[in-house]
């Protein structure tokens, strides 16, 4: 039991290691700064674990507007924009792009959602054009 115990004791350490611990208000500043310098991006808002706590050891999940049809390059260069922001890794960042999502989600972002580019009412907007 002793040795049991040990291992997941390490294993506990290791997976601790391998995430960052991620405070809300830096995440917020940082992530403020860099879209103001995109123009491509219309509306970007905070969501998930980091939205509704003030740190987290998880990911960071960002809903996007584009502000015209982007390709997945675009979408790469943006996760790993946000990535070198952070100082994170780009395997924990999740874009959702807000002309693209199921309603339901977006009323979980609209609901619970921290707006970083854009306004609420632009967030509504979509809303109201996904339940048509």
């Amino acid at each position: 039991m002793e040795e049991f115990l040990s291992i997941r004791g390490r294993l506990c350490r290791l997976k601790m290691n391998r995430f960052k611990v991620l405070e809300r208000e830096f995440i917020v500043s940082q992530l403020t700064k860099l879209f103001d310098k995109l123009k491509s991006v219309e509306l970007a808002v905070l969501f998930g674990s980091l939205a509704k706590s003030d740190t987290s050891i998880h990911d960071v999940d960002v809903a996007i507007k584009f502000a015209e049809e982007t390709s997945l390059l675009d979408l790469g260069y943006l996760v790993a924009k946000i990535a070198e922001a952070l100082n994170i890794n780009e395997e924990f960042i999740d874009i959702v792009d807000l002309d693209h999502v199921y309603p339901l989600l977006l009323l979980r972002i609209l609901d619970n959602g921290i707006i970083i580019k854009g306004s609420r009412k632009e967030l509504e907007k979509l809303l109201r054009r996904a339940e048509l």
